[in-house]
């Protein structure tokens, strides 16, 4: 069973991180999912993005240009991670001794405002 992280695992350990007695300068996520709860948490705590608090995530989503403070984010090309993996696959399907290899696929950092720069 693959076990993918949520929005409420997202919004479960920011709240944790940020009762700390020590709590972050910022906050990068994995994963648009992760950056939904994350930042919910956040507006949750009343804390101010980005004069408290940097935030960035992995993952362009609709929402995160449309947040006031507009988000940080590496965008993937995810369409290009999927084919890449799937020919792969597909590979190492008909030929078991094939050798591994490692692909490398640029990203896009998009800095917006709540990042802090």
């Amino acid at each position: 069973m693959i076990c993918r992280p949520g929005e409420a695992d997202g919004h479960a350990a920011v709240s944790r991180l940020l009762e700390r007695s020590d709590p972050p300068d910022a906050i990068l996520t994995s994963s648009g999912l992760l950056a939904g709860g994350a930042f919910r948490a956040i507006r949750d705590k009343e804390i101010a993005v980005p004069e408290q608090l940097a935030f960035a995530t992995f993952d362009e989503s609709p929402w995160t240009a449309m947040t006031r403070p507009a988000i940080t984010v590496i965008e993937q090309p995810t369409y290009a991670i999927g084919q890449t993996a799937g020919e792969m696959l597909f590979k190492r399907i008909l030929d078991p001794t094939r050798p591994t290899r490692q692909v490398v696929l640029s990203s896009r950092l998009l800095v917006r405002h709540s990042c802090g720069c």
